[in-house]
């Protein structure tokens, strides 16, 4: 495993974080259009055991929704572009409406590669 010191994931994300706000544009891949300065990279697999950031699998979310996404509590069905929220997240008023919704960005072939294996690890977390 290639070895992440923090001052290279954070000039790695903020590369990979503009470089996706340029094809992606100010949205949230899942909850809608988001300033900015309130989107960070997200990517469906761990950076720290792949070592680099691969931009066409990347999505723009809200820092609140990509700690959800990272920790699994937030995920896409990778057959039908939906999101699936974790049972204590549907219970909370301020997430429930998030569960059921497509994403707001066109899933990309490489996004569809990925995915799968971010669900199969949500699917693992929540037996």
């Amino acid at each position: 495993m290639p070895e992440v010191r923090q001052g290279d994931r954070t000039c790695t994300q903020t590369r990979s974080r503009k470089r996706l706000l340029t094809t992606q544009g100010e949205v949230c891949a899942f909850t809608g259009p988001t300033p900015a300065l309130m989107l960070e990279a997200a990517h469906p697999y761990s950076y720290a055991e792949e070592g680099r950031h691969h931009d066409q699998r990347g999505l723009l979310l809200r820092s609140d929704v990509h700690r959800l996404f990272d920790l699994r509590h937030v995920c896409v069905a990778p057959e039908t572009g939906v999101l699936e929220l974790s049972d204590y997240l549907v219970k909370q008023p301020c997430n429930a409406s998030l569960h059921g919704q497509a994403v707001h960005i066109a899933l990309h072939r490489n996004h569809q590669a990925w995915l799968p294996r971010h669900w199969n690890s949500h699917r693992i977390s929540r037996a």
